[in-house]
């Protein structure tokens, strides 16, 4: 990072593997002490650490929400949420962080297609919950508005981005790897191939 002038980082503990390797099992470095070192070798650095707001067990949440005071504690100076589809427990993220004052907040959010939703849900994505009804509203919208639902997907991020929205706190849209390529997908439609059918 130094050597390509490098200042701002996210550090992750990182997902657990799905399976243990021959050689013996993996250790890893946690964030907390993670964050440590990386302020102790480059104290001018920007470092963030991640917050996963959409837990529904009250053990898990305030896990997070004491981590996160870890995480500032060792030197992080702002946080990013996990991806995730609730904006009540976005708006509770956010409230949190804003009320306690510990370190800007940067609202993770995604545009989300069925395709997309698929996937994620496909390949178990580690802290990423997509719902059945979601996942069936998605489907649904795909399968039966003429644009495929790229106005409800783009309507449902505004509502996160507005959802996320106090002082100290900004959003950061996720998921566009190159700019140049639409997010829509150019496969048309069940609905849409039927009716070129009947034309």
């Amino acid at each position: 990072m130094r050597a390509n002038d490098l200042s701002n980082i996210l550090v992750l503990t990182g997902d657990r593997v799905k399976q243990e390797p021959v050689t013996g099992r993996v250790r890893y470095l946690e964030s907390v002490p993670a964050i440590h070192r990386v302020r102790a070798l480059c104290p001018e650095w920007i470092i963030a650490g991640a917050l996963n707001p959409f837990k529904y067990c009250e053990e898990e949440g305030m896990a997070q929400y004491m981590k996160l005071e870890k995480k500032v504690g060792a030197g992080a100076n702002l946080v990013i949420t996990q991806i995730g589809f609730d904006p009540v427990k976005l708006r509770e993220a956010v409230q949190v962080v804003s009320e306690n004052r510990a370190v800007p907040l940067v609202a993770n959010v995604l545009l989300l297609s069925a395709a997309r939703a698929r996937h994620m849900r496909r390949n178990q994505l580690a802290g990423i919950t997509i719902t059945d009804s979601l996942m069936n509203l998605l489907d649904a919208e795909a399968e039966r508005l003429p644009d495929r639902g790229s106005a409800r997907i783009l309507r449902r991020l505004a509502l996160q981005i507005v959802g996320s929205s106090l002082p100290d706190t900004r959003s950061q849209i996720t998921g566009l790897h190159a700019p140049e390529r639409s997010w829509r997908s150019r496969k048309p439609s069940r609905a849409q191939r039927q009716t070129a059918r009947t034309k």
